[in-house]
């Protein structure tokens, strides 16, 4: 169990999160530091040139629509904001260009995507009825075709990659 330090008010914390990221940075450079503190980790990072992926708009109109929830309401239909999964249809929940780009390198194409489209805010999408005999191709392709039916496209090519190297981690301190 952790909490902020009393010089940060828990209220002004952004507690938006996903399966894969916190949107508050304050908030992710604490769980770092918990980590560190209890793992005894020993980390650096480096930049180096590699293959990434580009997450662009297209020349179509975008077919995303902007999400309109308040944040902190009532959480979605779907789990945490931020959500974006695929069952028989591509859904998309109050998902930001930066989550996609993630949740894309992180489960799709298992190399960083990096987010060029200069979209803000949240957006949702559901693939149409009609669009559900995408689940006969494989998972990556029906979500390539998800992007291009919503007016994005992913690009190969070279850029900055992020790093993160563990020097040195031990069994967690109790607490």
């Amino acid at each position: 169990m952790a909490k902020p330090p009393d010089t940060i008010p828990e209220s002004s914390l952004d507690t938006r999160h996903t399966w894969y990221t916190l949107a508050d940075p304050r908030l992710r450079a604490m769980l770092q530091s918990l980590l560190i503190e209890r793992f005894k980790l020993k980390v650096h990072r480096i930049m180096q040139p590699g293959k990434v992926y580009w997450l662009e708009r297209t020349a179509k109109p975008l077919a995303l629509i902007p999400n309109k929830a308040i944040p902190g309401s009532a959480s979605s239909p779907y789990g945490n904001s931020g959500t974006i999964g695929y069952t028989d249809q591509w859904v998309l929940f109050d998902s930001t260009m930066g989550e996609l780009a993630t949740f894309a390198s992180s489960y799709i194409l298992h190399r960083p995507v990096l987010d060029r489209t200069n979209l803000t805010g949240a957006y949702d999408y559901r693939t149409a009825p009609e669009d559900r005999n995408l689940s006969t191709i494989d998972q990556s392709a029906s979500f390539i075709e998800m992007l291009n039916q919503v007016g994005l496209k992913l690009e190969p090519a070279q850029g900055n990659v992020d790093m993160l190297i563990i020097d040195h981690a031990e069994l967690p301190t109790p607490n």
